[in-house]
């Protein structure tokens, strides 16, 4: 599920939405993944009993109650980031995948990099290392079962 407003381009799910669904899905023993940037939707997703964030939180840094959120209820987060090296644009995997008009978007898209999307990288790196830290600090994050 997409929780977060797309770059504020649109309204973001209500929180009455996003639980009743994950209620329904849990009831069918279906896991739900959600895209959440922001630290306060992020946390309450965590408490709405979500089962996987599919970002890093992207705007602002995390802090402590986050961190123990995710330990308590046993979230894990798929820590989709790049690393700033676009070469992987020109595998010819990718030329066999894709149109030559999604290849130049890409390029276009991150190609560049402007100076606030570095420091939101860099924040992104930050937030990344503060869990790594404290999930070795603490051992494995256990795993819940519905």
């Amino acid at each position: 599920m997409w929780v977060d407003d797309r770059g504020r381009q649109f309204p973001k799910m209500k929180p009455e939405v996003y639980r009743a669904i994950i209620d329904e899905a849990h009831k069918h023993d279906l896991k739900v993944f959600i895209h959440a940037t922001d630290l306060a939707d992020a946390k309450d997703v965590v408490r709405s009993g979500v089962d996987a964030l599919a970002h890093p939180v992207r705007r602002g840094p995390i802090d402590d109650e986050f961190i123990q959120l995710m330990k308590e209820h046993g979230v894990y987060q798929c820590s989709t980031v790049g690393v700033g090296d676009t070469s992987w644009i020109d595998e010819p995997v990718l030329a066999e995948t894709m149109t030559a008009a999604n290849i130049a978007m890409l390029k276009a898209e991150f190609g560049s990099t402007t100076e606030a999307e570095a420091d939101a990288h860099a924040l992104l790196l930050e937030n990344l290392k503060r869990e790594s830290d404290a999930r070795c600090a603490h051992g494995a994050v256990r795993r819940r079962r519905h």
